[in-house]
């Protein structure tokens, strides 16, 4: 018995691939196709177009600037980022010179970024000319830089040569990203430049691309999914789109922009990606993307209803890969291209990407058979080389010994997955929960103890417990036992001050003492129902709505929120808002006749002022015309829509 499992995982994982003998490190690709392509357009974004020459150019001054002011390979360099093109240019500087990148948010809390910082031993911080007094105030002996291409970056000055550097071995540290820890810190992961050629290879040969492509930069560059939307466009000589913020916050820009920027190549959250399909159902308007050639969809539980339905809807040649994968892994792991005619059941997250490895383990580390559900290890050439805490790497990198004795260097991801037959005859792998209580929020992997833990350093807090409101919601709920004043107002900002913004609360509760268990465990179930209770007996704060667009917000607002009413003055992010919610309430207003935005209802917040410069609503909108059931779908081509550009 043991040997046939060993040999179905065996099959299952024959996924090796040999890499381009003779192509050279990341850094002398993307040389290559900047001499091959030198006037082709490599970021664009609204400001300004970078062509593959320019980039080169800023890229090789950042480079001179770091070694300049004595950094020297093997090091670590800080870049604060956005998506826009000197940040872009700063990463690849920064390989340029050697050393790898840490992206930093400047919005982010003064002691997250100084742990981030000190955690990763940065020698050196590069931003645009307005970061640069916060960086200096955070940076201590270290040198400060400031990115070319920004407003104040000293142009004109000779820039510093570029260094001459050894090509990068497997082995050297390209990026460190740091994702939420259960210990109530970050955790760095170290990715390597082994890991991240292995990972570029897969990208280009699986998704055709080519010079013509362009990428959309969804993704904040502190969010590992910016990889794949970067490194192998410059690889291919393609180029690299970001998406302006507006865009990102509302599908239906983000539809219309895709179509106006020609993208050929995609990737969201699957929360993200949702929202697109909603708003293609609603508006025939957004369904034509004519040069879309792949949609890349990750990080949640996937259904074949939902796919089949985006296909159905949407006019496009595009293909839709799930993908999944934990930051240790280098982005993705697994994917599968979504069969667009299968109408039923859970979409698997398929197979190992090239020279990957994965195994099912019970809680004994044996091979678990087919159907058998366990822990999910990743092996093979895209994990990473470890954490900065060499004490968080040993106990989530270890090895796994097979039947046949040999011995694999294993990521452990505390996912649940088990192995089934996939529709074509051959296997693959669904995603079945978590171990543990990590979560994700738009994509964004959250330990909630971080968050327990810094609600229970706060002084006055007595005990803390966070976890989502309901299975799948997109609100975290804080519950908290605390003496004197310490309301939930008070919390939440002590709470903003350490956390990144996507870790800090949704709702807070304070409560006298938390509920357990016969057994004197945690009875969260209970906690989630003192919460239900409490909302639905909450009484608003200030005026009840008065104009007949403040009423439909407040009902709107309500009903999206799970709240019984909602006050003229409340604030729709002080009451358990987030980012996703406001898109999904300004589509039901939208729905109802208002003209709005979710770039409206983040600056103006409450009822009252959301609804001011609102006329009357209209009557509520029909959903917009589909396709018949039985009208025929259009195969999606892996060939797929190209455009040269001009």
């Amino acid at each position: 018995m043991t040997a046939a499992v060993q040999e179905l995982w065996d099959a299952y994982n024959s996924t090796g691939h040999d890499l381009p003998g003779d192509a050279g490190d990341l850094v002398a690709r993307v040389d290559a196709s900047a001499a091959r392509w030198p006037e082709r357009p490599a970021v664009r974004t609204a400001r300004e177009t970078l062509t593959h020459r320019e980039l080169a150019r800023r890229s090789d001054e950042v480079a001179g600037r770091l070694a300049a002011a004595g950094v020297t390979p093997g090091g670590i360099v800080a870049v604060a980022v956005s998506r826009q093109a000197p940040p872009l240019a700063g990463i690849l500087g920064v390989l340029k010179a050697g050393c790898g990148y840490v992206p930093i948010d400047a919005g982010d809390p003064e002691p997250r970024i100084r742990f981030i910082l000190q955690d990763s031993a940065s020698v050196a911080l590069l931003g645009t000319a307005d970061q640069v007094p916060l960086l200096r105030s955070l940076a201590g002996d270290r040198p400060v830089q400031v990115l070319p291409g920004g407003p104040g970056d000293g142009a004109g000055a000779p820039a510093p040569p570029r260094p001459a550097v050894p090509p990068a071995g497997p082995d050297a540290i390209r990026y460190v990203i740091y994702t939420s820890g259960t210990t109530g810190v970050p955790k760095g992961v170290r990715i390597t430049e082994g890991n991240l050629r292995n990972f570029v290879d897969w990208c280009l040969s699986d998704h055709d691309v080519s010079a013509q492509d362009r990428f959309a930069v969804t993704a904040p560059l502190t969010f590992d999914p910016a990889v794949q939307q970067i490194f192998p466009a410059w690889v291919a000589g393609a180029c690299v789109v970001p998406v302006p913020d507006a865009e990102v916050l509302d599908p239906d820009l983000l539809l219309r922009w895709l179509r106006r920027e020609r993208i050929t190549v995609v990737d969201a959250v699957t929360a993200q990606w949702h929202h697109w399909r909603a708003a293609a159902e609603q508006d025939a308007a957004l369904r034509p993307l004519p040069d879309l050639r792949w949609v890349l969809v990750g990080g949640e539980t996937l259904y074949h209803h939902e796919t089949r339905q985006w296909h159905r809807v949407v006019h496009s040649p595009a293909l839709l890969r799930n993908v999944y994968g934990p930051t240790e892994a280098t982005v993705n792991a697994t994917s599968v291209v979504v069969d667009p005619d299968t109408a039923e059941g859970q979409v698997s997250i398929g197979v190992p990407l090239p020279n990957y490895r994965l195994y099912v383990v019970d809680g004994e580390d044996r091979l678990c058979g087919l159907g058998g559900t366990g822990e999910l290890l990743i092996a093979g050439a895209g994990v990473a080389a470890g954490y900065q805490s060499a004490e968080a790497t040993a106990k989530a990198f270890t090895e796994l010994t097979l039947p046949d004795g040999r011995v694999e260097r294993v990521y452990r991801t505390g996912d649940l997955a088990r192995l089934v037959g996939s529709p074509d005859g051959g296997l693959a792998l669904d995603f079945a929960g978590r171990m543990d209580t990590q979560v994700k929020i738009r994509g964004f992997r959250i330990e909630l103890e971080e968050i327990e833990e810094a609600a229970k350093t706060v002084p006055g807090v007595a005990d803390a417990a966070v976890q989502l409101r309901a299975p799948g919601s997109e609100q975290l709920v804080c519950f908290y036992v605390a003496g004197g004043s310490m309301e939930a107002d008070r919390l939440r900002a002590l709470l903003a001050a350490r956390l990144a913004g996507h870790q800090v609360p949704n709702l807070l509760l304070r409560l006298d003492a938390f509920p357990v268990t016969r057994n004197g465990k945690l009875d969260r179930a209970a906690l989630s129902a003192a919460l239900e209770s409490r909302l639905a007996a909450r009484e608003p704060e200030g005026p009840a709505p008065g104009t007949a667009a403040e009423r439909l917000v407040a009902e709107v607002w309500a009903r999206v929120l799970g709240l019984a009413r909602v006050g003229a003055g409340e604030n729709f992010f002080a009451i358990g808002g987030t980012s996703l919610l406001a898109v999904r309430a300004v589509r039901e207003l939208r729905a109802r006749g208002l003209r709005v935005s979710p770039t409206d209802l983040f600056a103006r917040p409450t009822v009252a002022a959301l609804a001011a410069p609102l006329p009357a609503p209209g009557p509520e909108r029909a959903p917009a015309r589909e396709r018949a059931p039985d009208a025929p779908v259009t195969s999606p081509s892996r060939s797929g829509t190209k455009n040269d550009e001009s």
